[in-house]
């Protein structure tokens, strides 16, 4: 075997295990024949770079391929155009909207796409969603410090300290008056510390209550001695039940004894 024969072979092993290697970290998309590609525009993107992952409602689809700086005559300005590929099973609808967001604070920044309410029409591929810009933490400190140097905010804010300090003195003394009243009740100063801490009070209070207690179960027996003698009475003499007791009869005063009886023409009586 000659020394040419067995650097070919040495060569053809090494590109089999280069080619497996590829096809092993790219997938079997690797030369994208089931991906299309999609655009977004944005007017700017907080620091998102190259290979920044692109996810569509919330699942990773892809990544950032390229980062293309450009003008647009229709806008006149400058913007940037992020260019990324999505595989064919993943249907985003045209009325879609992109972010760039963070993975927490601090975290890596990636492209959002937050799927539309459209559920016919869908993105092709080289079609552009237009991005809606992130926050600039610039402009975003020039309005704090706008809004802050406005002396009508500034007296706003002095007034409100004033008034959360006026109400943390007002909290401090209704503590200290209630901790004062605490104190004369634990002591038995006060109405409502005799009435706590005095136990003759307490002893009358329960003699007075076992006393009416005992007048109320007294008028009820008698109640129902009363009751039960009458019912016993009835059942013996039921014909009480009907018997009408007969009224006294009025007496007549002297002057109706002396009233005389007149006849008129027609021989009607009547009296005076």
């Amino acid at each position: 075997m000659s020394t040419e024969f067995k650097v070919g072979i040495f060569v053809l092993l090494a590109i089999i295990v280069l080619s497996f290697i590829v096809f092993k970290i790219g997938g079997p998309d690797i030369f994208n024949t089931n991906r299309y590609q999609l655009d977004v525009v944005f007017d700017f993107v907080n620091g998102i770079g190259m290979d920044a992952p692109v996810h569509v409602a919330g699942v990773k689809v892809g990544k950032v391929e390229t980062v293309e700086i450009f003008y647009s005559p229709q806008t006149q300005k400058t913007q940037v155009k992020l260019q990324f590929l999505v595989n064919n099973n993943v249907k985003i609808p045209i009325d879609s909207v992109a972010y760039i967001n963070s993975l927490g604070i601090l975290g890596e920044k990636y492209v959002e796409i937050v799927p539309g309410e459209n559920r016919t029409d869908f993105l092709a591929d080289g079609d552009t969603i237009i991005g809606n810009n992130p926050v600039q933490l610039e402009k975003l400190t020039e309005s704090l410090v706008d809004i802050v140097g406005d002396q009508t905010v500034r007296d706003s804010l002095k007034q409100s300290f004033s008034n959360v300090r006026q109400a943390t003195d007002n909290l401090l003394a209704v503590s200290i008056t209630l901790n004062e009243v605490a104190d004369e009740v634990k002591n038995g100063q006060g109405t409502i510390g005799r009435f706590i801490n005095d136990d003759s009070i307490y002893m009358e209070t329960e003699k007075m209550v076992i006393n009416l207690n005992e007048k109320l179960e007294k008028t009820i027996t008698d109640l129902n001695l009363q009751l039960n003698a009458l019912i016993q009475d009835l059942k013996s003499h039921p014909w009480k039940l009907l018997h009408k007791p007969k009224t006294p009869k009025k007496k007549k005063s002297s002057k109706e004894k002396k009233k005389i009886k007149t006849t008129n023409n027609s021989g009607v009586l009547y009296q005076n």
